[in-house]
């Protein structure tokens, strides 16, 4: 029996991304327990706001997180102002209404320019639905709660199964470097066979892995990688050498090349092996590529000599930045 389309697409994102999922899984399952013992132990109300605190700072690095706990206590504090406010300043019974309507008008402003002040929103309205009667001591309660709460998911992000930033990058790097050695292989074999030298399936992993790659590398903190835009800038280029291959190659079915094929196909084995071997860290392996100044003149061979230069200067460059 077939499955339905959403259970299909459900299951392939849950191979490609189980890793986190899990780590997200326990991490805030163990922010959630971890703080309703604390509240439990101290006595102390309000546990549901601090609750959803501990859990929604939780990010997929434990720089993302230090950075999301900043910016949302931050959100907190603003939020909170802004609603004990309105409580005070506004006649009694209208206060509630009003608080309500000024609190999120400034709140979702700034959200929509800084995402993560969006949790501000749980704190205003948390502080606006308070009495009237007890804004200050509402007040305090929330905020000690909401201030735990951070400085519980801040915790566990560190000390349970942690994944910092600087290596989430070096593994989507590999990631990319490895979609793109599939895709060349491919490029090649296919020509050999007469078939269309551009797998879509390998272009996908590799736009997926360096979009991870750019994330992880905006929210570093924690011990940075070094130089991660250079050489994000250098697998771009690296990848758009690997692009004219592909479409030199693809012409190459319908006509062929003039140039040594054997040379070719050497060359970009040679290169294949070359990217796995620095996908692997294995920089010692990194063998030398010949620039192919022997093949015949001719638009499709210059482009070919071009596009297998730029493979080569990029190779080096990336495989002397992660030697650095």
């Amino acid at each position: 029996m077939e499955l339905p389309s959403w259970i299909t697409s459900l299951r392939a994102e849950w191979r490609k991304r189980r890793r986190d999922a899990l780590r997200l899984g326990l991490q805030g399952a163990v922010s959630a327990s971890a703080f309703y013992l604390l509240m439990t132990w101290l006595g102390l109300p309000e546990v549901f706001v601090g609750t959803i605190s501990a859990v929604y700072i939780l990010q997929e690095s434990s720089d993302g997180t230090i950075g999301s706990a900043m910016g949302r206590l931050s959100a907190t504090l603003v939020g909170s102002l802004i609603a004990i406010a309105c409580l005070f300043v506004l006649p009694h019974g209208y206060g509630t209404a009003v608080a309500l309507f000024v609190t999120m008008f400034a709140m979702n402003t700034i959200a929509a320019l800084k995402s993560n002040w969006q949790y501000g929103i749980v704190a205003a309205i948390a502080l606006a639905l308070g009495s009237q009667q007890n804004v200050i001591e509402v007040s305090i309660d929330r905020g000690i709660s909401i201030g735990l709460g951070a400085a519980v998911g801040l915790a566990v992000a560190l000390f349970i199964w942690p994944d910092r930033a600087a290596k989430r990058f070096e593994r989507h790097v590999r990631h990319a470097l490895a979609a793109l050695a599939d895709r060349l292989e491919h490029a090649g074999t296919a020509t050999e066979k007469g078939a269309d030298p551009l797998h879509p399936g390998h272009e996908a992993r590799y736009q997926e892995a360096v979009r991870l790659a750019a994330e992880a590398k905006d929210v570093m903190r924690i011990a940075p990688a070094r130089d991660a835009e250079e050489r994000l800038k250098h697998l771009r280029r690296l990848h758009n050498s690997i692009v004219i291959l592909d479409r030199t190659l693809e012409g190459a079915t319908a006509s062929p090349l003039q140039g040594d094929e054997d040379f070719l196909r050497q060359e970009v084995g040679k290169v294949v092996e070359a990217i796995r071997a620095l996908a692997a860290g294995a920089l010692e392996e990194l063998p030398q590529l010949a620039d192919p100044a022997g093949m015949r003149e001719g638009d499709r061979e210059a482009t070919l000599r071009f596009g297998m230069r730029e493979l080569n200067l990029e190779l080096r460059k990336l495989a002397g930045e992660r030697r650095a």
